[in-house]
């Protein structure tokens, strides 16, 4: 199995050919790469995660938006545009993180989301090894829970990460 990868890029409006070969070569090795969608509430996912609508990629990427802790997309995480079906939202709103012996920090990003994301892939893998990676990331997206509105869309993608189904099959 090779390793999750998640990235969080700032917004460029070129694609890079460099960037096109290395997902080119991580979808030949079957890697899933979680990416952020962004923190400016824009419609838009930075460029990256745009290529989640990509044909050639679209099962090696997944789009991270963030969660509030009542369960709705936070009103700063970009949005999904064209990648619907590839866009799953998770915690990302007031995570707590940086704790010492008297204080905790809570912060709000949509890379925090990637965790979560990457980190469920791990338990569907570890139920199902031969599934492979791409698989195991379609069963997230499979199995997430409606947010906003019923089925895909442009707000909430396919919803909320719940892992418990993808772990029942």
């Amino acid at each position: 199995m090779r390793s999750l990868a998640s990235s969080a890029y700032r917004w460029s409006s070129q694609p890079l050919a460099a960037v096109e070969a290395a997902l080119g070569r991580a979808a030949q090795a079957r890697a899933v790469i979680v990416a952020a969608a962004g923190n400016n509430g824009s419609a838009a996912p930075p460029w990256l995660a745009l290529y989640a609508a990509d044909p050639r990629f679209a099962r090696s990427l997944i789009v991270a938006g963030a969660s509030t802790p009542d369960g709705r997309v936070a009103r700063w995480s970009n949005k999904v545009l064209e990648a619907e079906r590839r866009y799953i939202a998770a915690p990302g709103e007031n995570v707590i993180v940086d704790c010492g012996d008297r204080y905790c920090s809570l912060v709000s990003r949509t890379s925090y989301s990637v965790a979560y994301i990457a980190g469920a892939l791990a338990p569907v893998l570890e139920a199902y090894p031969g599934l492979g990676t791409a698989n195991a990331a379609d069963i997230l997206l499979c199995t997430a829970s409606g947010l906003d509105r019923l089925g895909v869309d442009a707000v909430s993608g396919v919803g909320m990460l719940n892992v418990s189904p993808a772990l029942r099959g």
